[in-house]
């Protein structure tokens, strides 16, 4: 499943698996772990997957709007895995135009303890 909760160190963790997307079906599994996000409410934690994904325009542009600001306030913490290249360079824009402290890592391991501590 693209967007599932999963629990870590008895924690919810809101999973976003991005694994391979690009385009459209990127922005669309996006903005499902937004509607989690808003229905998880305040205080989230949430663990993105872009390994053998490509960012999009459509994401760029979306990351921008003032939807996805508010959505970025309910977050408590978030972690990145599978960003390289080009994907650094955007990941500092999202973290910039939206207030988030967006932190990356290599494993997932290492992001889910982050969160959870």
């Amino acid at each position: 499943m693209p967007v599932s909760m999963v629990d870590h160190k008895n924690k919810k963790i809101i999973y976003v698996d991005h694994r391979g997307l690009t385009g459209q079906k990127l922005l669309d599994n996006y903005k499902q772990a937004c509607e989690l996000i808003k229905k998880n409410g305040n205080g989230s934690l949430m663990l993105v997957d872009f390994r053998e994904s490509t960012i999009s325009n459509e994401l760029v542009d979306y990351i921008k709007t003032e939807e996805n600001k508010a959505i970025t306030k309910l977050i408590a913490k978030q972690a990145a895995i599978g960003i390289s290249g080009i994907k650094k360079l955007v990941f500092n824009v999202y973290n910039t135009v939206t207030g988030s402290t967006l932190k990356m890592f290599n494993t997932e391991d290492e992001a889910k303890n982050y969160l959870v501590t």
